[in-house]
């Protein structure tokens, strides 16, 4: 037991070396069950569970598992995995199927097989507004412009580097906000990068903000709007995902991922642009934007710095501060997304 214990957790969250903790096994139905939480307390992870939407979620340094009391599955940051049992509740404690652990048991190690190329990395760069949609005004400038400008910079940084880039806009035409979406959709994009630059009825507010969406946003009506909308893509999808109510679980295990990595990502890109660019008063902030709400893989959305501020404007007026911007937003990027690899 130890031993298969063992070999689980480095699977599926592979966060320390060395023999993990046992965690007590009772009998349900007959069948074996491992208590979560305390599996978590002994192996120093990180339990939550929220007791309205029954999601459970253990994270460590390096991994998550979310799974759903009542379902058949678990979601570990980048695939669906099949249980054999149903997880379910006993005295209060979340329980998974002790045959997780054969599940998850290594295969013996097949013969070596010629090197298989994976898929680029697939980023979705998306210049704000367009065409009867100017943005905010200034004196001299319209933020389509601008924003459209460093966006083609961002997306020629990305595609030297190895990436594959689409951007939903390329010249100066309008795009709706489920068409900006779609594109990251159709695309299957794993990053979406909204560019934008600010505007404030305060002359004296100026600087970079990066933007991920808020825990505020309601995941289980995003989730029951995905699952009734959207086909659900996964590498071991063996589940009858006709069922909405199926879908919307799976829809709110997958939000809260790309959730965490949105953070990562505008974290990654603030530091970034905030090392290379002569620019003040860097926030991050959390918002409800349609894209950061909709789009179904890790968003972020950056402002640039606002046209109503005379140094923000001045700044974004010269070619060689939009070239420098584009150049640290894309090695943000670059950065962020080299490590997800």
């Amino acid at each position: 037991m130890k031993f298969k214990f063992t070999f689980w957790i480095m699977i599926l969250f592979s966060v320390w070396n060395g023999m993990a903790a046992a965690a007590p096994v009772s009998k349900i139905d007959g069948a074996a069950y491992l208590p979560l939480e305390t599996l978590a307390r002994e192996n120093g992870l990180a339990y939550q569970y929220d007791p309205i939407l029954k999601n459970a979620l253990l994270t460590g340094p390096k991994g998550i598992f979310k799974t759903h009391v009542g379902a058949e599955f678990a979601w570990d940051g980048r695939r669906l995995i099949r249980l054999e049992r149903k997880v379910c509740l006993s005295d209060g404690a979340v329980m998974v199927p002790e045959s997780a652990l054969e599940y998850l048991m290594p295969a013996p190690t097949p013969a070596p097989e010629p090197a298989v190329v994976s898929r680029p990395i697939r980023i979705v760069i998306d210049a704000g507004h367009g065409g009867h949609d100017f943005g905010a005004i200034s004196r001299g400038l319209a933020e389509k412009r601008v924003v459209l400008e460093v966006a083609r910079g961002v997306w020629q940084e990305l595609e030297k580097a190895g990436f594959r880039v689409r951007m939903t806009r390329k010249g100066d035409e309008f795009i709706p906000l489920e068409g900006r979406v779609r594109v990251a959709g159709d695309d299957d994009a794993d990053f979406f990068v909204s560019i934008h630059a600010n505007a404030s009825l305060s002359k004296s507010l100026k600087g970079f903000e990066t933007y991920y969406l808020s825990e505020k946003a309601d995941d289980e009506f995003l989730a029951q709007n995905r699952a009734g909308h959207e086909p659900f893509r996964s590498e071991t999808a063996k589940f009858d995902l006709r069922n909405n109510e199926l879908k919307a679980v799976v829809w709110d295990l997958k939000q809260e991922d790309n959730r965490r990595r949105s953070v990562n990502l505008a974290e990654t890109i603030g530091r970034s642009v905030e090392r290379s660019v002569s620019i003040s008063n860097r926030r991050f902030r959390s918002a409800e934007f349609f894209v950061l709400k909709w789009t179904d893989c890790p968003a972020v959305l950056v402002e640039m710095g606002y046209l109503t501020n005379d140094e923000d404007e001045k700044n974004l007026k010269q070619p060689s501060y939009r070239r420098q911007m584009a150049h640290a937003i894309a090695e943000g990027i670059i950065q962020y997304a080299g490590r997800a690899r």
